[in-house]
């Protein structure tokens, strides 16, 4: 029995070297690369009972970002995106104002590239998955999107939150150096904080749906 289970793990380890011989390799390349979509505001409550889909519309995602080919199968990924949400009109209160959630993002990501695994030396295609930490200084404004913050009981509705995201996509090579990409990601940000928006206001959290482009610099004469 453990010979076959040893015999079985050698065949796989095998197996894995070769669909990777000739497949794509993204090491020692650094891409550049600037993406656009929309955020979608998914889970946590803001109030008891409400949600923060409940709370705030659908909003833009824009940003830019640098990836680095660390190994042939793992790059490390980092970037800004701008995001914002209006507040629904059937909760605003003061309808002369237009309050939105100011929620920029700032990640740092490990991308595991898929495309890396097929053995195919003219393979385009490059699925991956990815996750990563961020840093996310939000404020929900009292008018317009790049308004002062919200202020309830002297204490204004902003923070620097910490979180978490985890993704996946495909990107889609039109050269060897140009490729286009889509990704959903899922972030979860740690906006609770009871001594300053009390016991009802949780962590939230947010799906990115991006589109976008990057353009790969080689590093090296070598792939």
């Amino acid at each position: 029995m453990k010979r076959s289970i040893t015999i079985f793990f050698i065949m796989v380890l095998i197996s894995v070297f070769a669909l990777s011989t000739q497949a794509l390799d993204l090491t020692n390349r650094l891409a550049v690369g600037a993406n656009g979509g929309i955020i979608i505001p998914a889970s946590g409550n803001v109030v008891a009972d409400s949600s923060v889909s409940d709370y705030f519309d659908v909003g833009p995602s824009f940003g830019i970002r640098v990836k680095y080919g660390v190994m042939k199968w793992l790059s490390a990924e980092t970037g800004f995106n701008y995001t914002y949400m209006k507040l629904k009109d059937e909760v605003n209160e003061d309808p002369v104002n237009e309050p939105y959630l100011n929620m920029p993002q700032f990640y740092l990501d490990g991308v595991v590239e898929l495309g890396s695994f097929f053995n195919n030396p003219d393979n385009k295609l490059n699925p991956f998955v990815k996750a990563g930490v961020g840093l996310y200084p939000w404020k929900v404004t009292e008018d317009g999107v790049n308004g002062d913050a919200m202020t309830d009981g002297g204490e204004e509705f902003s923070k620097t939150s910490f979180g978490l995201n985890f993704g996946a996509g495909l990107e889609v090579f039109a050269t060897d150096n140009f490729s286009f990409y889509t990704e959903s990601k899922y972030h979860i940000v740690f906006t609770k904080d009871e001594d300053k928006f009390g016991p009802d206001f949780d962590n939230t959290g947010y799906l990115d749906v991006l589109g976008g482009i990057n353009y790969y610099f080689p590093l090296s004469s070598s792939k």
